[in-house]
């Protein structure tokens, strides 16, 4: 067997990223560091610096859900309600969570807040003759702004923001579009 050979203590190496991981998971970086003279490619710390945001930002996701949760837990208004599913329900686990909406919407008798469009077709298909069985954030939206709850700038600011997040068929009020 030849014998590795490494260089000197204390000697300049350029390290790539994937390559301080691996110390870094080891345990071993300060090792490491404390016996070569690292450089370290900006590439390596564009790297670096876009996987930091990134967790930093399903950091915030976390904490974002984890608020609205709680919010909602502590809110007297909001009621946690089992679906009763009938033994001819959906068998399908997957198609089952996707529906739990619109069963809930059936067992409680009341309209269905989602901006899943094909759920808000399931619940208007079912019950056609109600006034608003189903509808959107948008449809919200617009209903704060008419009765008064929510200014013209907020509105406008949201339905613009919901375009932004690639929302589709949003129809803008016509006094918004004066804005």
């Amino acid at each position: 067997l030849k014998e590795e050979k490494i260089l000197p203590c204390k000697q300049k190496v350029q390290i790539e990223y994937s390559t301080l991981k691996t110390f870094a998971n080891l345990g071993t970086l300060k090792q490491l560091c404390d016996f070569y003279n690292i450089y370290i490619s900006s590439g390596s710390n564009d790297e670096n610096t876009q996987i930091i945001r990134g967790v930093n930002q399903q950091n915030e996701a976390i904490d974002k859900y984890y608020e609205l949760w709680e919010y909602l837990k502590n809110d007297s208004k909001v009621e946690f309600i089992r679906v009763n599913k009938e033994k001819d329900d959906v068998a399908d686990i997957d198609i089952e969570k996707a529906l739990l909406g619109t069963m809930l919407t059936k067992q409680q008798n009341c309209p269905l807040l989602a901006d899943d469009r094909v759920l808000q077709a399931l619940v208007l298909n079912e019950f056609s003759d109600e006034s608003f069985p189903a509808f959107g954030t948008d449809a919200l939206i617009v209903g704060l702004l008419q009765s008064k709850k929510l200014s013209s700038k907020d509105s406008l600011d949201s339905l613009l923001k919901l375009m932004g997040w690639r929302y589709r068929f949003i129809v803008m009020p016509p006094e918004l579009l004066k804005e």
